[in-house]
This record gives C-alpha cells, sequence and structure tokens, in this order.
C-alpha cells in the first residue's frame, strides 16, 4: 500500500496522540495539528519506550484494571491472533448469519416481488428428470424460510430435513410444517444420516460458501446420491464463464462429477441462474 507523505504524517500525530490518551497523560487535540514541526520520528520512539514500561511485568499481586494499557495491549493481540486464524469463508458464513436473522421477517414477501424460481424448478427437476421417490431422503441445506421444503411437498417428497445457520429461519421454516427435522446447523461434522438428495438452493449468489459445504456435505452422499447446487449468477460475469467456474471449484473441492447443467432464464428477477446436478466419484 502507497501513502503520500502528508497523510502518513498525519497518520503519526493520530499514533502519538491515542498513546497518550492510553498512557492517562493530558492530551491535547491540538496535537492532530497539520503545522505541527515536531521531529516525530523521535517523539514516537520516546512514547513506544514509555508504552512498553507501562506493559512491563507485573507482580501477581498487584492488580491490573482492565482498562489499563497493559490490558489493551494484551487484548489487542489476542484479537489480531484470532482474526489471523479465522478462515475468510468461516467469516463470510458469520455475516450471511447476521444477515439472514435480519432479514427473515420480510424473505419471503421479497421473494415473492423477487419472482424467485429456484425452489419450484429444482423440485420439478428431481422429480420429472431425476425421477426420485416419493419416500427418498432429502435435505435441503440452507433452507432459509422452508421454500424449498413447501415446494419438494407439493410434489409429493415426505422425508424432507432441513438445515440453516439462521435460527430466526429456522423458526419461520418449521411453521410450514414441510420438514421432518428442522434445525440450525452446528457443525457439518456432526451429520451421521445419509441422505438421496442433497440441496443447495440459494437466492443470492455465493459461490464460496456453496464451495466450501459441498466439501463437507460429501461424507452424508450414497454411492447413488445426488448433489444438486442452484444459485444465480454474477451480472459482472459472462454467464457461462460464472456457470463453468462454480462447477469446476464444487467438483475439485468434493470430488464430485457433473451429471447435468440447467440453464435458468430468470432465475431471480433480472438475473440468469444455473441448477447443477453432481454425483460421487466412485
Amino acid at each position: 500500500m502507497i501513502v503520500c507523505g502528508s497523510c502518513y504524517r498525519h497518520l503519526r500525530r493520530c499514533y502519538r496522540f491515542l498513546l497518550k490518551t492510553m498512557l492517562g497523560e493530558k492530551a491535547s487535540t491540538t496535537e492532530l495539528s497539520v503545522s505541527d514541526t515536531h521531529n516525530w520520528r523521535t517523539d514516537e520512539l520516546s512514547w513506544r519506550s514509555k508504552m512498553r514500561e507501562s506493559i512491563r511485568p507485573r507482580s501477581m499481586e498487584e492488580p491490573v484494571s482492565k482498562h489499563s494499557p497493559r490490558a489493551l495491549h494484551g487484548r489487542l493481540h489476542r484479537i489480531a491472533f484470532v482474526a489471523a486464524k479465522v478462515d475468510p469463508v468461516v467469516r463470510e458464513l458469520a455475516h450471511y448469519r447476521r444477515f439472514y436473522s435480519i432479514w427473515a421477517i420480510d424473505f419471503d414477501l421479497d421473494m415473492e416481488r423477487l419472482k424467485y424460481r429456484g425452489p419450484e424448478l429444482v423440485a420439478h427437476l428431481l422429480k420429472n428428470t431425476l425421477e426420485a421417490n416419493p419416500n427418498d431422503k432429502i435435505l435441503d441445506y440452507y433452507c432459509a424460510s422452508g421454500l424449498v421444503g413447501v415446494a419438494l411437498k407439493r410434489q409429493g417428497f415426505q422425508w424432507i430435513d432441513g438445515l440453516d445457520i439462521s435460527e430466526s429461519m429456522i423458526r419461520i421454516a418449521r411453521e410450514k410444517r414441510c420438514y421432518t427435522m428442522c434445525k440450525r446447523v452446528q457443525n457439518e461434522d456432526d451429520l451421521n444420516d445419509y441422505y438421496d438428495f442433497v440441496i443447495i438452493c440459494s437466492p443470492l449468489e455465493n459461490r464460496n460458501i456453496i464451495v466450501y459445504s459441498t466439501a463437507k456435505l460429501v461424507r452424508v452422499l450414497k454411492p447413488s446420491s445426488y448433489l444438486v447446487v442452484a444459485q444465480p449468477l454474477p451480472n459482472h460475469i459472462p454467464d457461462e464463464i460464472a456457470a463453468k467456474k462454480l462447477i469446476k471449484q464444487v467438483e475439485s473441492a468434493a470430488n464430485l462429477k457433473l451429471v447435468k447443467k440447467v440453464s435458468v432464464r430468470d432465475y431471480i428477477k433480472n438475473s440468469m441462474g444455473v441448477i447443477a446436478v453432481f454425483h460421487p466419484q466412485l
């Protein structure tokens, strides 16, 4: 990252101001003035030495305030350590969990306004193209408010399990009474059942999460099972390129083989979509 000289000097002034505040000394906002002409390098080294002195090891008998510079310094180190260890996809999942929890109340109405066709298309594909039996076990992963479950129930399927990352969405899905089991997913490794069909049907484009999840879900597939992935395609990438990229990543992440691909016009309002069917490689 390239920072101009003026911005760099101002950042150093902000840093000095912050150190004074943390050390409990008098700090004036005039120190942030751009016209200040102190030797900032010498000043910064001086404040760093004071900072190190303030967080020196103390005896066990000497109490340490949770607001002291030493405690603040420790918390910052712990936060930085945890942030560095967290997988980017896990952070994205946490973002989607919060997003869908807020969206849960208006989700069904918004999907109706946006003419979301994914659930009906997937249910029709299972019954008429893949010739699924009514008693086949189906897992609706990331079931949200249960729209896929409702569509499957209309097609006559009886054994449908629903899992989602948002408790708010799960509560709404349970009210539809279309799932045999419906609960919040805690860990994909806790799944100990096998399914004939696993469905991931999303109204949003989230390729990273789908690839991450398929790698975890492959363990619940039977040798004769199918994984069905349906999602809209991003508008900033040509449809064929985006679909090929998604399919290739899913195949490589979970050792699956593509058996059918369906391009869908107006999967959701003004957006193309893709439905891809995968089969475990023996």
